[in-house]
């Protein structure tokens, strides 16, 4: 049962290549509500990102993100999250910190090169000048990902592997490489929403009192699903709910969150717009 998580990546990419012929612009969307997504930010576009979660345990979780796009091919973010978690009482809901957090991706388009090939992304996330607190010196975590990305129908498919890594003290996680996946269905009659899903993982740093075990850093599978509303045509809201699998769906973050993407110098345009 080990490998079907594998299993489960190579069938979902071999699904991506083997689709019908996309739409001749991909989506602005470069993430869904954890995993990222191959769609490549205009270039010349300005985005901004920034949500809020809520559980029974928590409240004031979220992220705040701003990008640019680098001619179609490339990306960079700036900004802080609370993907990552900690937790001295690991029986219990972790805590959510805020770290911030700088991102740069490459990728190319749907039948870029040739027909019916995927959207794919290299992309790289990291902490930066994260301070430390109580056990938790030098926290530091990277994330390394590659994913496809393709429209089959009403569907755009998702899947791929990210790398993480993560140190905190003189605690370290040497990369592990994990699968994600996610899709967007985009039902017929209502062309401005779409049902969002996806697996991803983030990560926990843990320090019990000795003699536990549970000292270091580790991974988490993070379950997400919900929809998104394209309320402006430069605009979209998304609603859903994130599941930490180590705290179990009584544990869910609900989650709103704002996206908008502004291309500032595309040829013959007077104002902002969302392609």
């Amino acid at each position: 049962m080990r490998h079907a998580p594998t299993l489960a990546t190579v069938a979902t990419l071999a699904a991506l290549a083997a689709g019908a012929r996309g739409a001749a612009a991909d989506p602005a969307v470069t993430r869904l509500f954890t995993a990222p997504t191959a769609w490549m930010t205009p270039g010349g576009a300005l985005t901004a990102s920034a949500a809020l979660e809520q559980s029974v345990e928590y409240r004031g979780d979220g992220a705040v993100m701003v990008g640019y796009g680098l001619g179609g091919l490339a990306s960079i973010e700036l900004g802080a999250d609370t993907e990552i978690r900690t937790c001295t009482q690991c029986s219990e809901p972790a805590n959510a910190r805020w770290f911030p957090r700088a991102a740069f991706r490459i990728g190319a388009r749907e039948d870029a090169w040739f027909r019916g090939m995927p959207a794919l992304a290299l992309g790289l996330k990291n902490t930066f000048g994260a301070p430390g607190f109580g056990p938790f010196e030098r926290p530091r975590v990277t994330e390394a990902y590659v994913v496809a990305s393709r429209t089959v129908g009403r569907v755009r498919m998702h899947g791929g592997a990210m790398a993480i890594a993560a140190a905190f003290g003189d605690l370290e996680l040497r990369p592990v490489l994990r699968p994600i996946a996610g899709f967007e269905l985009r039902p017929p009659g209502l062309p401005r929403s779409t049902f969002v899903g996806d697996v991803a993982w983030t990560t926990r740093l843990e320090f019990e009192p000795e003699p536990s075990e549970r000292r270091g850093p580790r991974l988490e599978m993070m379950v997400g699903g919900g929809a998104r509303y394209q309320f402006f045509d430069w605009a979209n809201i998304e609603l859903g709910v994130r599941v930490p699998r180590e705290e179990g769906l009584a544990n869910g973050r609900v989650m709103v969150r704002l996206n908008g993407v502004w291309e500032l110098s595309s040829p013959g345009k007077r104002r902002l717009e969302l392609r």
